[in-house]
């Protein structure tokens, strides 16, 4: 070149940005080598990234307020200059988003990409990359996004709701050892149970619709509270699947064990009652049905001196009472023998449980004996009492006894109940009258009474009938024909013939009579005694 002012210029090469240029003319000297003028371009580089979020709504965007999910690590694949993925000249890196979910991959030259990531524990993907990215040269791509939906759980407690207000308050229980079941929209069921404190989970949900059920709920409680169904979200911890249970009201039953004196299988008035006699309650356990594993068996209970038992305290549901009638008293009257069945409803009181009893044949097994009880006599200052007429038939509607003795012509006269009032010192007659049926002799017949509550036996006569023969029995003592036994004197032993039952207690004193055999003849199958007490 000649000496002379020069300017030199550059067309950019493609995907270059000029770092170096020359604005300036340059003055050329002659003969002068001029080997500085330079041009410098830099290759423009892209940006790959965006966010990894919790997509809480799994809309695959992420909206406000959806977060973004930290420390995932992401790995990037580029093509390399060949263009094609899988060979040599491939390019990996690997990132991990910030404390808001962000990432980047810098630095990048024009060319095909593709982004991966490593799921975080816990989360279901709902938006991906799937597809290769094209990043032109300089080009910041900054919508690779990533959207998860954390698994969820639903749960809480199964409490003891003590005041039925279908709300777990301070101080209520948990229930443990109960199955729940989660069923979810297609049917499919897993079930846990309840720890010690009531509580339960079924973790690691996805969003979706779910019911939660109890299908054996705890023995002896009802529910107050059920949970309906739940529409679970992505991420979302139900923990408000509260079941509670309200104890059921206990029940109560029992009733009366009496003496069912005119065998009609109810108790009528005046029918005592009687003690000491044993009653087993059964229970058919949550299944209803006595004979299998669940069954509750009640300790045996007594009966109390009025004939009265009670078994308290017992949830609804199949029972079944039963007694071991005394020797004296072996049948039972009433409807369903020695035992019956009820159902008993959340605190209901059973109180017509009854058990009659009533002593069998006397002596030999196809012979009875039939008592009847009279007041014949009363006596103030050695004169009867005007008002009352004790010569006739006065029939007691709870004793179908009397009854049966008239029939066979033999009416027990005297009343059995007096309306009128009596004074201290006042005698009443009291006979007993016997008619003996069957067709075998009674062997070694003894009756025995004891002194009514609120009088003395008096110092009088005791009188026997037998066959129309009377004899008198003083105060003494007669091993043939009667004895009295003073007040609290210890009654014969079961062993004697001469027995009172041993169940009742000599408080005012008792006659026994021993009438030997009775034998079975027109004449001599009926007879009575009788005594006297005095008004104390």
């Amino acid at each position: 070149l000649p000496a002379g002012n020069y300017r030199v210029t550059v067309n950019n090469p493609s995907g270059f940005t000029p770092t170096q240029t020359q604005p300036n003319a340059i003055a050329l000297a002659t003969g002068q080598n001029v080997d500085t003028v330079d041009f410098g371009f830099t290759q423009q580089q892209g940006t790959l990234g965006d966010t990894v979020y919790n997509d809480t709504n799994g809309n695959n965007t992420q909206d406000t307020g959806e977060a973004g999910i930290n420390n995932v690590t992401l790995n990037l694949i580029g093509a390399g200059p060949d263009g094609q993925f899988g060979t040599p000249d491939d390019i990996t890196r690997t990132t991990t988003t910030d404390s808001n979910g962000r990432y980047s991959f810098p630095g990048l030259p024009a060319g095909n990409y593709r982004v991966t990531v490593n799921n975080p524990s816990g989360f279901t993907p709902t938006q991906t990359q799937p597809n290769a990215i094209a990043l032109a040269t300089g080009q910041n791509v900054d919508t690779v996004d990533f959207g998860f939906t954390g698994q969820g759980s639903i749960g809480d407690t199964v409490f003891n709701d003590t005041n039925a207000n279908g709300v777990q308050d301070q101080g209520e229980p948990g229930i443990g050892g109960v199955t729940i079941n989660l069923t979810d929209s297609s049917g499919n069921v897993v079930t846990t149970t309840s720890n010690s404190s009531g509580n339960y989970s079924f973790p690691n949900l996805t969003p979706g619709n779910y019911t939660v059920s109890i299908p054996n709920p705890p023995a002896g409680f009802n529910p107050t509270l059920v949970p309906s169904s739940i529409s679970l979200q992505p991420g979302q911890n139900f923990d408000t699947a509260d079941f509670g249970f309200t104890q059921q009201p206990r029940g109560t039953i029992g009733d009366t064990v009496f003496s069912d004196r005119n065998d009609n299988g109810v108790q009528d008035q005046r029918e005592p009652g009687i003690s000491g006699v044993s009653v087993n309650l059964t229970g058919a356990g949550p299944d209803g049905q006595f004979g299998t594993a669940d069954d509750i068996t009640r300790p045996a209970i007594t009966t109390d001196s009025n004939g009265i038992y009670r078994f308290i305290n017992l949830p609804a549901g199949n029972y079944r009472v039963s007694i071991n009638p005394p020797s004296n008293l072996p049948q039972v009257t009433t409807t369903g023998g020695t035992q019956q069945e009820r159902n008993l409803q959340p605190g209901q009181t059973l109180d017509n449980v009854d058990f009659g009893l009533r002593g069998g044949a006397v002596g030999a097994a196809n012979t009875a004996l039939r008592l009847v009880k009279r007041i014949t006599n009363v006596l103030r200052n050695g004169q009867p009492v005007n008002g009352i007429n004790f010569s006739g038939f006065v029939d007691d509607p709870s004793d179908n006894n009397d009854n049966l003795l008239q029939q066979a012509g033999r009416p027990p006269v005297g009343v059995y109940q007096i309306e009128t009032p009596l004074q201290s010192g006042d005698e009443v007659e009291y006979t007993i009258y016997y008619l003996a049926e069957g067709d075998q002799d009674l062997q070694n017949v003894s009756f025995c009474d004891l002194i009514p509550p609120e009088t003395s036996y008096s110092s009088g006569e005791i009188s026997v009938n037998r066959a129309g023969a009377t004899s008198l029995l003083t105060n003494a003592e007669d091993s043939d024909q009667g004895t009295f036994y003073t007040p609290l004197r210890e009654l014969p032993p079961e062993a004697n013939p001469n027995r009172c039952p041993r169940n009742q207690t000599n408080t005012k004193g008792a006659v026994i009579v021993n009438l030997g055999t009775i034998t079975i003849t027109p004449d001599r199958n009926f007879g009575f005694l009788r005594f006297r007490v005095r008004i104390d």
